[in-house]
């Protein structure tokens, strides 16, 4: 009888530990924009805030909020954001920034009115009288309106006080009334704010008084 030797098969060994030192990991996908945090996106609002400082500088008259945000390349809607943190930087500095009627400016601070004054060689203005306020109270308060609806609040004739407000650059002309014969309209100017040092309307403490209706009626 012929014995053939048969090779049995090894019980299974277990795997050697996978050796992962040769293996290289896929890169971080190089395309994916970085994540800025508050301290690195600082200095692009400090930029922009520059920018639309030195605009408002050299604007040779008020600028509206469309104008602005064309200046600045910026959608209309940021427009107020920039005004606002403009307002915080400038708080207690020489200069502010005031808005009339939707339009802003740079101006001096009221209080170096009289240093300014005395630079530019002029003599500081002379009080305004009782007549001039009221009637300068009316027309901010109830603005826009004509000297005839200044005249029935009051119950006297106006037109000096109105001439001499107009002169000094406290009240303009803004257009023309529907009524009868269009009279004149009168507003509060930019000057009216930098000399009661506000920045706008709506800084115009409340006030109400039972004259003020009086040309309603």
């Amino acid at each position: 009888m012929i014995e053939r030797a048969v090779s049995l098969p090894e019980p299974d060994q277990p795997a050697p530990d996978a050796d992962w030192s040769d293996v290289e990991l896929p890169a971080e996908d190089a395309a994916s924009p970085p994540t800025l945090n508050s301290s690195e996106s600082a200095p692009l609002a400090d930029d922009l805030l520059l920018q639309a400082e030195a605009v408002l500088f050299i604007a040779t008259e008020p600028l509206d909020y469309p104008t602005l945000a064309r200046a600045l390349d910026l959608p209309p809607e940021a427009v107020p954001g920039v005004v606002a943190a403009l307002r915080e930087r400038f708080a207690g500095r020489g200069i502010r920034l005031q808005e009339l009627a939707g339009r802003l400016q740079l101006v001096s601070a009221p209080e170096a009115g009289p240093t300014v004054e005395r630079f530019l060689g002029g003599s500081q203005p002379s009080r305004l009288s009782a007549a001039a306020l009221e009637v300068l109270a009316i027309v901010a308060y109830r603005q826009p309106l004509t000297r005839t609806q200044v005249e029935a609040i009051r119950g006297v004739d106006s037109s000096g006080v109105m001439r001499s407000l107009l002169a000094r650059d406290l009240i303009h002309e803004v257009g023309r009334s529907e009524a009868l014969g269009r009279p004149i309209l009168y507003a509060t100017s930019p000057q009216f704010l930098h000399l009661f040092g506000i920045e706008s309307l709506d800084d115009l403490p409340p006030f109400a008084h039972e004259r003020l209706d009086a040309s309603d009626q």
